[in-house]
């Protein structure tokens, strides 16, 4: 809904020192906007005043509000990417108040650009403490595909309105161990193979350096931190589906030496871009585990360490069988255990 204030009140613009973001966004200084795409993109800011509205052309993209770490609201905005204005907060008084925006869902063909904060009163400074960074590389679960429903059949508007970023296992794990984050998460993908061998022309390790999900993306520069620890959440879709006579493997012998391979090469970009950081790979049970073991093993075999696995296990109780929230916690508490049991961060 498009709520906007009818009192006279003053404007701070998106690319504010006092605003504060957390993943890839591309800021535009001249004009004082920010634009941003992935899932689990996270804005926060302090307040005082009566009054709080942000400015924001989301492209049918859905946010969650958070005022002082509560759920406020949700908001929904227009798929034709019409600027709208949506009051955040509302007091009888002057209030101080942190106020948090969570990008919830995935899109594949538009940036998300916030204009500004409307307000009566004024941006409290930011708080500049140092804090650990994770980066999360992954599929559909580390986007919060269907996170919120609860049953394994829905309709597709159904699970757009029950993906939620801010409910998967990256954002839990971020805040169980006072991290910041960024995500890269696309659903459907995979390291070498997508979900059911689709759109073979694009992988996980294509967006190492792309501040969005759309494939027309000129590559535009983002602003992004340096990250403490990568996590690698990827290779269900490598594997969840039958080979198709149309695809180049023979085998699936032939498949999963990529799939190694491919691991290998791509924690060595990793690498180059983003120096020495741990790096973790996160895969679900079964099979992929031997795997990510064989490419951790030939990383070190050609000197590359700091590199760990990680296990998971999911039922997926959600929409074509994610998991919903409370799985999403239970990979969050395991995998911060294990990253603060091998000190990680």
């Amino acid at each position: 809904m498009n709520d906007a204030p009818t009192a006279a009140l003053q404007k701070t613009y998106a690319t504010d020192a006092n605003i504060c973001y957390q993943g890839r966004v591309v800021q535009n200084h001249d004009a004082g906007h920010v634009s941003f795409n992935w899932p689990g993109v996270n804005i926060s800011l302090r307040f005082t005043g009566q009054i709080l509205a942000v400015e924001l052309a989301g492209c049918g993209d859905q946010f969650d509000v958070l005022v002082n770490g509560n759920l406020s609201q949700k908001l929904i905005t227009d798929a034709q990417g019409l600027t709208e204005t949506f009051t955040l907060f509302e007091s009888n008084m002057p209030t101080t108040v942190d106020v948090e925006i969570v990008k919830r869902t995935e899109n594949y063909s538009a940036f998300s650009t916030l204009f500004g904060f409307q307000h009566d009163g004024h941006l409290e400074d930011a708080d500049e403490a140092a804090t650990p960074h994770i980066l999360f590389f992954g599929d559909s679960m580390s986007a919060g595909y269907a996170s919120e429903s609860n049953t394994v059949e829905c309709s597709f508007e159904e699970i757009v309105n029950t993906s939620n970023a801010r409910l998967a296992f990256p954002y839990a794990t971020t805040r169980t161990l006072g991290a910041t984050l960024t995500q890269v998460s696309y659903s459907g993908i995979g390291l070498v193979r997508n979900w059911n061998g689709t759109a073979p022309h694009r992988h996980i390790p294509d967006f190492l350096y792309k501040a969005s999900a759309m494939d027309d993306e000129e590559h535009a520069h983002f602003d992004e931190k340096q990250p403490t620890l990568i996590v690698i959440e990827i290779g269900t879709n490598d594997f969840n589906t039958p080979l198709n006579d149309h695809e180049p493997w023979v085998s699936q012998d032939a498949l999963e030496h990529d799939w190694i391979n491919r691991m290998v090469s791509f924690v060595d970009e990793i690498r180059t871009h983003y120096g020495h950081t741990n790096i973790l790979l996160a895969v679900p049970e079964g099979n992929i585990v031997e795997l990510a073991d064989h490419a951790i093993s030939q990383l070190f075999a050609n000197d590359v360490g700091s590199v760990f696995r990680h296990t998971f296990v999911v039922e997926g109780k959600g929409c074509a069988k994610h998991p919903i929230e409370s799985e999403h916690a239970q990979v969050a508490a395991a995998m911060s255990a294990y990253i603060q049991d091998n000190y990680l961060l």
